[in-house]
């Protein structure tokens, strides 16, 4: 083709038409199955570039579906990008293409920290906690498949998270007074452990200012699904309506892209279960407000 424009840089044999976003006349290539959704090279691209700015696999502007990465793929090389921009995009597409990939099959990410690997549970989007193994002998992260924390033997997710929350408090505002007052009672016994303590207190308090940063993370999230979200009917997953009418698809965008955990299956929004606070209903206050009711012996 020589030096064409993206116009024209269309795969060869495409007819020349009217394309149905900028209404131009030019080569056209759909990017989903339909026919009458035929774009030119460059509304194709730029449909693409706009899904993958938003992290989002590319969706055919018209509402019909997700676009394929082959689809996705030819749009690119039709826009004829320097090669260092190309190489960009390619690698984006690889990534949102493999994150819905791993949506679908309900990978979850290894909680260790700077690992990588994603593992799918022995029930795929379940919400209940399910044990997961790192392999990687570097990291062995043993955690839970439905809320990513360590893996906690006999308890629910928000029982752990109350057990969690209790020991920061105990790390953040206790342990010093039970080492000073064991050291009274038996210095020789106790005056070692003080002393590390006191020797390691500034990453204790790090590592207490960061749990105590997620637990409130997590604590403003779920009141905010709680607002905002329903549950699906057929697999209890938590479902955000963006937009549109009350059709909606677990696990993605009604229409197709922006794919995410979730069973799949179509329901109306008004037979969405209400969240009230999901499984941390009970759970949701600072670390603080567990030792005061515990002191209180509520």
């Amino acid at each position: 083709h020589g030096n064409l424009g993206p116009r024209d840089a269309m795969a060869a044999g495409s007819s020349t038409q009217e394309c149905a976003s900028c209404f131009d006349t030019a080569p056209l290539s759909p990017l989903c199955a339909s026919s009458a959704h035929g774009l030119c090279a460059e509304c194709c691209w730029r449909c693409c570039e706009s899904s993958l700015g938003e992290g989002l696999v590319p969706a055919c502007p018209f509402k019909c579906g997700a676009v394929s990465k082959r689809r996705a793929l030819t749009a690119l090389d039709a826009a004829q990008l320097p090669p260092s921009q190309r190489e960009t995009f390619a690698s984006k597409l690889d990534e949102v293409y493999l994150g819905a990939e791993r949506a679908q099959r309900g990978a979850v990410q290894c909680i260790g920290k700077g690992c990588e690997e994603w593992y799918v549970p022995p029930v795929p989007h379940s919400d209940r906690p399910q044990r997961l193994e790192c392999s990687r002998r570097a990291c062995g992260a043993v955690f839970c498949s439905a809320c990513r924390q360590p893996f906690h033997v006999r308890s629910t997710c928000a029982e752990a998270l109350r057990l969690s929350a209790r020991w920061v408090r105990f790390l953040q505002d206790e342990l010093a007074p039970f080492l000073q007052a064991a050291v009274r009672l038996d210095g020789e016994r106790w005056s070692p452990a003080l002393a590390a303590h006191a020797q390691a207190k500034g990453s204790l308090d790090d590592a207490t200012r960061d749990a105590l940063s997620r637990f409130d993370e997590l604590r403003r999230m779920e009141l905010w699904k709680q607002a905002h979200c329903k549950r699906c009917p057929h697999c209890r997953r938590v479902v955000e309506k963006m937009e549109g009418c009350d059709m909606l698809v677990c696990g993605s965008d009604a229409h197709g892209g922006n794919q995410q955990r979730g069973c799949g299956k179509p329901f109306v929004w008004c037979e969405g279960q209400p969240n009230s606070a999901l499984k941390y209903e009970a759970d949701l206050r600072g670390a603080a407000d567990y030792a005061a009711e515990e002191d209180g012996g509520g």
